[in-house]
């Protein structure tokens, strides 16, 4: 578990009872956005892995 995923339900916690609102939107679209990326760049490291190896598979043989 990364230091954002558990900093931002303290931080939304801090600026709802502030009456922040905005700022809590804001934290909680951010989190998703997070991860979401996160997903993504997994799968594209993952792919690009699969594929080199198959390239030096294909290479060698």
């Amino acid at each position: 578990m990364s230091w954002k995923s558990c900093l931002t339900p303290v931080l939304i916690h801090i600026s709802s009872l502030r009456g922040d609102k905005g700022l809590a939107h804001f934290l909680i679209v951010n989190s998703q956005a997070f991860a979401w990326l996160n997903e993504i760049l997994s799968f594209i490291i993952v792919a690009t892995t699969i594929s080199s190896y198959v390239e030096l598979f294909v290479t060698s043989t």
